[in-house]
């Protein structure tokens, strides 16, 4: 992998890891999140940690096809977790637009995970083509 694709691959490994491992200790967010913001059933707490965990955990592999399946998990439950967050409540996000550098239900939160979207689009792609 070249310098840039590698570095951009840490990076989204380092944010999911540490996503999983912050919803660990943060109970009450995360059941506010997955419960409240996206109308998901208690267990699906548990599931999005450890695919987060588990994915970030990957991208660390230097393995591409490792890594390509771990983005593409990621993506996945990336887009499905905006749609979700964005139908569940566009007006709220709508009323808060003002509210960019906040981490809630608000557009901040549609920003920065198509950001991730985005970066993982671009890193599979580069290893599609790379070879």
């Amino acid at each position: 992998m070249k310098t840039p694709l590698l570095i951009l691959t840490i990076f989204l490994g380092i944010i999911f890891l540490s996503a999983g491992i912050h919803r660990i200790f943060l109970k009450t967010q995360r059941e506010y999140e997955s419960q409240t913001l996206l109308g998901l059933p208690p267990y699906f707490d548990y599931i999005i940690i450890a695919v987060e965990i588990g994915c970030g955990l990957c991208l660390f592999s230097g393995n591409e096809k490792v890594i390509y399946y771990a983005l593409m998990t990621l993506l996945c439950m990336t887009v499905i977790g905006c749609v979700l967050l964005v139908f569940r409540n566009m007006k709220r996000m709508i009323d808060t637009y003002n509210e960019l550098f906040t981490l809630k239900d608000t557009s901040m939160s549609v920003v920065l995970h198509v950001t991730y979207i985005l970066l993982m689009c671009f890193v599979m792609y580069s290893i599609k083509t790379e070879k």
